[in-house]
């Protein structure tokens, strides 16, 4: 995403401690506070705060490694976040990923761990934007959601509050 934006990702990595030879190295593993560091760079240094909704496009079922295939094998949508919150651990230790039904509907909530520092929003808008992207690959159709509920603790930080994380809440039109 980094090199679509034509943005220098190996003097990013580098700078976020990453080591950019071992990041294609199969079953590698990034410590979660570096990938959160990285975002942080990515926003700085592009000037860019909404980065992490930049090119969702890039995006395709290599992106997920086996999991993404094991996914585009499923019959539905529904079938496939399955897999996914099945297999999730072979992609991240990180996040966590749970799949719920509430009158009729699926529930899709995201539990992204950060270990020692903040999670930047646009980490996790990154992972929206992937996973909504992949939905209409694996579908082969736009997913509409009815309402995306996200909580952004660092920006109470940045508003100097003290209250509990809040949530922002976007309802489709559409339904």
């Amino acid at each position: 995403m980094l090199n679509a934006e034509r943005l220098d990702a190996k003097a990013f990595l580098a700078a976020a401690g990453i080591d950019g030879a071992a990041v294609d190295a199969p079953g590698a593993r990034v410590p979660t506070e570096k990938i959160s560091r990285l975002w942080e760079i990515a926003a700085e240094r592009s000037g860019n705060p909404a980065i992490g909704l930049a090119q969702s496009q890039v995006v395709r079922p290599a992106s997920f490694d086996v999991v993404g295939y094991t996914m585009m094998s499923c019959a539905n949508l529904k079938a496939a976040f399955d897999r996914l919150v099945r297999y999730l651990r072979m992609l991240s230790d990180a996040l966590t990923i749970h799949r719920t039904e509430e009158r009729g509907r699926y529930r899709v909530s995201f539990d992204l761990r950060g270990g020692e520092r903040p999670i930047p929003r646009q980490r996790m808008e990154f992972i929206l934007v992937t996973v909504a992207t992949f939905c209409r690959w694996v579908s082969g159709r736009d997913v509409n959601p009815v309402e995306v509920a996200i909580s952004y603790i660092a920006l109470l930080a940045i508003l100097g509050r003290t209250a509990p994380p809040f949530a922002v809440r976007s309802r489709s039109t559409r339904r």
